[in-house]
């Protein structure tokens, strides 16, 4: 059976293995090595890419048995034993921050709110925890970013271990998954410790920022949409372009942008009403023409 590495350590970039087994995956050729250094996809986290020996790696899962299998581009050459491994380290360290900053802010919305985490999704578009609540006030929210935030500034060490029984029913983990199988725990200082498989930071403030994006309901209470690290720097910069190009537009200032459009918004409605009442005191004199008799 083959394993993977990055659950022991997240910064392994690359390594020379051997090739154990060649196969299909949908049609397409697909490889087990000895070991690697590829995240499967699993536990709301998506799977590494990168390449073996040159040759692109499309997707990584996990069978029942715990093999971790690389769908490829095209197959390596026919009796390849000895290749290096390499994972697209970008795409790595940017799971890293969001999964870390998840992490993070389910602590930071239990402790504000009361509000338990129910599920974690990541793609490459968004980011987004489900939480069991009815609702949350722009107090608290606003609570649980600065909150979020200041853990992320503290650089807390954040701990990756596989503690035996004993130890881990001395924890207090946040959640306790419903698994029979020894648990992987990520411990960011004392602040949140959890059981997760997925791949973190080593200290909290390479996560570098935390934004709430956009809350709304789902079946579970509320699915609040979030982003970190390089993320959360290019949202700010999509979103200081379109201020700026709007107070361009306006020729004031950005931090008047706001207030401006709000006055052109109801100059725009009362104009809107003026009209609706023009349109309409021209229509009833239309029908007193076409009623009055003919002269």
């Amino acid at each position: 059976m083959s394993s993977s590495r990055a659950a022991a350590d997240s910064y392994l970039r690359s390594l020379d293995t051997q090739v154990q087994a060649q196969l299909q995956v949908d049609g397409r050729p697909a490889v087990v090595l000895e070991q690697t250094c590829f995240y499967p996809e699993g536990g709301g986290q998506p799977h590494d890419t990168g390449t073996i020996d040159g040759v692109p790696v499309l997707a990584v899962h996990t069978q029942a048995d715990g093999t971790v299998v690389h769908t490829l581009a095209q197959s390596l050459p026919a009796g390849a034993v000895h290749v290096t491994a390499s994972i697209d380290w970008a795409r790595r360290f940017d799971h890293m921050q969001q999964h870390s900053g998840q992490h993070i802010l389910s602590q930071s919305f239990l402790q504000i709110a009361g509000a338990a985490t129910a599920g974690f999704h990541l793609s490459a578009q968004r980011v987004t925890i489900d939480l069991q609540h009815a609702a949350f006030s722009a107090e608290q929210l606003a609570q649980v970013e600065q909150l979020a935030n200041s853990i992320v500034q503290s650089n807390l060490p954040v701990r990756v271990s596989f503690p035996g029984p004993a130890e881990l029913a001395a924890l207090q983990l946040r959640k306790v998954p419903e698994v029979d199988a020894p648990l992987r725990i990520v411990a960011i200082g004392d602040f949140d410790i959890t059981a997760c498989a997925g791949t973190h930071v080593a200290h909290s403030a390479e996560v570098a920022l935390i934004k709430l994006i956009k809350v709304e309901r789902n079946k579970s209470g509320q699915r609040v949409e979030f982003c970190c690290g390089q993320r959360a720097l290019q949202d700010y910069q999509r979103k200081h372009a379109t201020v700026s190009r709007a107070a361009a537009a306006l020729s004031c200032a950005p931090a008047d942008v706001e207030a401006l459009l709000e006055q052109q918004l109801a100059a725009q409605q009362q104009l809107a009403k003026q009209l609706r009442a023009a349109r309409d005191g021209l229509l009833q004199h239309e029908c007193a023409l076409l009623l009055a008799p003919a002269a």
